[in-house]
């Protein structure tokens, strides 16, 4: 899954002492709104569980369209 790279990274780089980094993006919240949320929550507890981040993701965003918004972005 598409999310699971930001995931993996940060604790990688967490792990090696790595204290910051620059990061370009696109405009689209649809594309990487996800992965910028998990990353930038990551970045704070790199040991919390991206799957609960990720399930609080399409909840806060997208309420009650949550699953059929969860299928179009991770497809």
């Amino acid at each position: 899954m598409f999310v699971r790279r930001p995931a993996d990274r940060i604790r990688y780089w967490h792990e090696h002492g790595i204290e910051g980094f620059s990061g370009e993006s696109t405009h689209s919240a649809g594309a990487v709104g996800l992965a910028w949320y998990l990353a930038g929550k990551l970045m704070w507890d790199p040991r919390a569980d991206a799957q609960k981040m990720i399930a609080e993701f399409y909840d806060l965003c997208f309420g009650k369209a949550a699953p059929p918004m969860k299928r179009m972005l991770e497809r």
